[in-house]
């Protein structure tokens, strides 16, 4: 027969999110006080934030791309855009 684990109460998850607060607050200070560290997270951050950057505009390209040419059969849309191809390759 296994025993049931009581439910936490309010108070229990008052004290887990007051000890999370305290581990992160120590750790933002930690970082703060490392120039090195600050300097290290920013490096990372902007080399994400340009690959994320990078990887999205591909995306819109690639998706603006198809929709060009699934427009391209539309009369009205096809010859304008044919004739846009043309002065483009000339």
């Amino acid at each position: 027969m296994a025993t049931k684990t009581p439910k936490p109460s309010d108070t229990d998850y008052e004290e887990l999110g007051k000890a999370i607060t305290r581990v992160m607050s120590n750790d933002l200070v930690e970082l703060i006080q490392s120039r090195r560290k600050v300097f290290a997270v920013g490096i990372v951050r902007g080399a994400g934030v340009a690959v994320g950057g990078v990887i999205g505009l591909s995306m819109l390209a690639v998706i603006i791309g198809f929709l060009l040419n699934y427009l391209h059969g539309l009369p009205i849309l096809g010859h304008l855009l044919e004739t846009i191809g043309h002065g483009l390759q000339h």
